[in-house]
């Protein structure tokens, strides 16, 4: 019994010991963004003119943070929630964390995998490929329509594994685990997985999945990344994008393609083909001033319609720095449609005859 006792306080010890030696670290971070917004030839007088959080990008907290296991394996976890700065509000009526909210394992050989509510390869792709960063997302195209986070009606409401809640959007998806792999030499694979955890049973229903292939250079990043998502009937849409961004000296160059199409019942869907370019450069004036010079345009289009919706947007955006943490912005965005081409906007309807309308705004950002 003696030998017994101490054998037990010795592995008491041990295991103690190699718990103290585990890292922990846990960190709160988000981005405080707010802006005054003005949108021209809207129908209401003063419709577009307000106080706006998330103007150039979504204001949000978050925390995320790891436990080193040893022998290069750690736990990784992310939980994320957008923000209204302007109201106090949360963004999300139906979710706590709409953005991350996962965990997982992270070894320094084999990759990342991680299990929860996550961002899609079309979303992780944009991110970097994208003339504007992915900012700006109430009207920028390759938010809304390249990586699906405000792809409208039908897609929004049946699409994907989060389609049963109100505001769905495709960029994110629930029941979800993705795997990441990063190359020494800068090669990058990607591909999730979504269960629909359909309430019917089914195996196909809401689910999703994706691939995505990149590289990191020195000057050159490259990404390609395909996605399909399912509705209760199993009717597919598909999306894929494409896009690259090269530096040279104080500029950086970007130039994206994508486009998204519903493989379904005509009477439903009517083959709802959409497609996002754009391009872009960013010029760092300055250590403490970029200037950001961005134009896309969309297409938007269906079996039964002879004449697809179309958008251009051109964009200016200079960035003051204050800090690291801390810049002022302005945006500039003059907006052209054709005769039904606003439906590929988020503001309020155009005025009679108008085809155009300039979306403009300053304001501040502040990363903690």
């Amino acid at each position: 019994m003696k030998k017994l006792a101490i054998a037990t306080a010795l592995c008491a010890a041990t295991a103690g010991s190699a718990m103290a030696q585990s890292t922990t670290s846990v960190t709160l971070f988000g981005f405080a963004d707010a802006a005054y917004v003005n949108q021209t030839n809207r129908v209401a007088t003063g419709a577009g003119r307000a106080i706006q959080s998330g103007a150039w990008q979504a204001s949000r907290w978050g925390i995320r943070g790891s436990e080193d296991l040893g022998g290069g394996l750690k736990t990784v976890f992310d939980l994320a929630s957008t923000i209204s700065i302007d109201t106090g509000s949360q963004a999300s009526s139906s979710r706590m964390f709409d953005r991350n909210a996962y965990v997982g394992l992270s070894s320094a050989d084999y990759g990342t995998l991680m299990i929860g509510r996550q961002v899609t390869t079309l979303t992780e792709a944009l991110w970097v490929t994208d003339p504007l960063k992915a900012n700006n997302g109430a009207t920028n195209m390759n938010v809304r329509y390249g990586y699906l986070a405000g792809p409208g009606n039908p897609i929004a409401n049946t699409f994907g594994s989060g389609a049963t809640l109100a505001n769905n959007s495709l960029d994110r998806q629930d029941n979800a685990a993705k795997y990441v792999y990063k190359a020494g030499n800068g090669l990058i694979g990607m591909g999730y997985y979504a269960f629909g955890e359909s309430a019917t049973g089914s195996s196909s229903a809401n689910k999703s999945a994706g691939l995505l292939a990149g590289y990191d250079g020195s000057s050159l990043q490259l990404r390609a990344a395909y996605a399909q998502f399912k509705d209760p009937t199993a009717a597919k849409l598909d999306a894929w994008t494409v896009g690259g961004v090269y530096k040279l000296d104080a500029l950086k160059f970007k130039a994206t393609w994508s486009q998204n199409k519903i493989d379904g019942t005509a009477a439903t869907y009517h083959e709802q083909k959409t497609t996002v370019g754009s391009g872009g450069v960013t010029y760092s004036y300055t250590p403490s001033l970029d200037l950001t010079f961005a134009y896309y345009r969309g297409t938007r289009g269906f079996d039964n319609v002879a004449t697809d919706q179309k958008a251009q947007k051109f964009y200016f955006v200079p960035e003051y720095y204050l800090s690291k943490r801390t810049w002022l912005y302005a945006i500039a965005d003059y907006e052209r449609f054709n005769a039904s081409g606003a439906a590929l906007d988020n503001g309020t309807a155009l005025k009679a005859g108008v085809r155009s309308s300039m979306y403009l705004a300053g304001g501040i950002s502040h990363a903690f």
